[in-house]
């Protein structure tokens, strides 16, 4: 398994739904991994579902770098529109 890959501060603006997890783990053990984690700056900036699912399942993650000059803005532009938010997220 690679090193530890810590969160940037920006993905840490939607929470992980942690029962989620086994469910994506399963399937990615059962599919395989669809999607890359990307990175940024060498710290996660989308895909921390997957990276904690693909250790689950004992899966080597697949990795790619992204570049961006605001990674907030990507991070809201990732999720806004793909999640189940509450108002109040």
């Amino acid at each position: 398994m690679p090193k530890k890959f810590l969160p940037h501060p920006a993905a840490e603006i939607f929470p992980i739904d942690e029962d989620a997890i086994s469910t994506l783990a399963d399937d990615i053990r059962q599919n395989g991994q669809h999607f890359p984690i990307e990175l940024y700056e060498g710290k996660v900036i989308d895909g921390r579902r997957r990276l904690l699912a693909c250790r689950q399942a004992r899966i080597v993650p697949e990795f790619t770098d992204i570049k961006t000059d605001d990674p907030v803005a990507y991070v809201l532009s990732l999720n806004l529109h793909r999640r189940h938010l509450t108002p109040s997220q």
